[in-house]
């Protein structure tokens, strides 16, 4: 049914093309997998919504543990390319492991994630690269690296001005998150 659903969005605009094959190469690989690893997935999905909704409710410890199971189960199952789930687990992962102080860990997830994202881009510029770039530098920011937060930070916001434009809510986001850094490393030109 979801295979099904996502060609007829496709077909009817509502999908970037890269952003569909990604989608239904997802949907393809889903539907050749045994019961048990679809049973997998669900209650992986539902430990990501889960974690979500204990971060709103500030319960931080029991995001982490329910993110971590999220992102161990994706790890079995999905081989790439089929890994947006994978990352997006391991960025939610990150910003909780930030949160109770585990820098080094969430930055570990963050580097994963980025590379699943610019594999998933196929080397190309894509905005969930960017943001997980940018997500990223932002927290090598907050550790003190400022040199490879400028890097990171630097490719997220090129990579946004070319797939949304410079006028574009996230890319200003990032430029400010850009300024930050520069601010930090008093580079005022």
């Amino acid at each position: 049914r979801q295979l099904e659903v996502t060609r007829a969005s496709l077909h009817a605009g509502h999908f970037k093309r890269r952003e569909a094959k990604i989608a239904l190469a997802e949907l393809m690989y889903f539907r050749g997998l045994s019961a048990t690893d679809r049973e997998k997935i669900d209650r992986a999905d539902e430990h990501l919504r889960s974690a979500r909704m204990s971060k709103q409710k500030d319960d931080l410890r029991k995001a982490y543990d329910l993110a971590k199971s999220a992102a161990k189960s994706y790890r079995e199952i999905f081989a790439a390319p089929n890994q947006s789930r994978l990352a997006e687990a391991l960025s939610d992962l990150s910003q909780y492991g930030k949160n109770l102080g585990e820098y080094d860990f969430a930055e570990e997830c963050l580097i994963e994630a980025v590379q699943i994202r610019k594999t998933l881009a196929q080397g190309q510029p894509h905005p969930d690269y960017a943001m997980a770039l940018d997500q990223l530098g932002k927290l090598r920011r907050e550790v003190g690296n400022y040199a490879t937060s400028l890097e990171a930070t630097s490719k997220a916001a090129a990579m946004l001005e070319e797939t949304h434009g410079l006028e574009s809510l996230k890319c200003l986001k990032v430029y400010g998150n850009l300024a930050e850094v520069h601010q930090h490393l008093k580079n005022f030109n």
